[in-house]
């Protein structure tokens, strides 16, 4: 068997469709909260839906802004139906592709 190699034409991006940025929940949320949601996609690899682990305490590292806010931020994320959390505690997990989430 061979194995496929990806084909990159340039390094990582973080891909934000217009129909997200013009929606009324993103609008809504704050500087801080649409930062997170960047990140969150940022740790996004294509293969990795629903296993994405972000701590308020590492969220509030890459923004950079309080602990508190970040968990604030993943608060308001879950309200905007833009993230869901895949497990208890404050790790998140992207809804970029609308996968669900593993719950086993």
């Amino acid at each position: 068997m061979s194995r496929r190699k990806s084909k990159r034409l340039g390094p990582p991006f973080v891909r934000l469709f217009w129909h997200l940025l013009d929606s009324q929940a993103w609008h809504e949320l704050s500087p801080h909260a649409r930062l997170a949601f960047i990140e969150l996609a940022r740790l996004y690899d294509g293969s990795n839906n629903g296993r994405i682990a972000m701590s308020a305490r590492r969220l509030g590292h890459l923004i950079p802004c309080n602990k508190d806010t970040a968990a604030k931020c993943c608060a308001s994320l879950r309200t905007a139906d833009l993230s869901r959390p895949s497990s208890s505690g404050s790790s998140l997990e992207s809804k970029k592709t609308g996968a669900p989430a593993n719950t086993g």
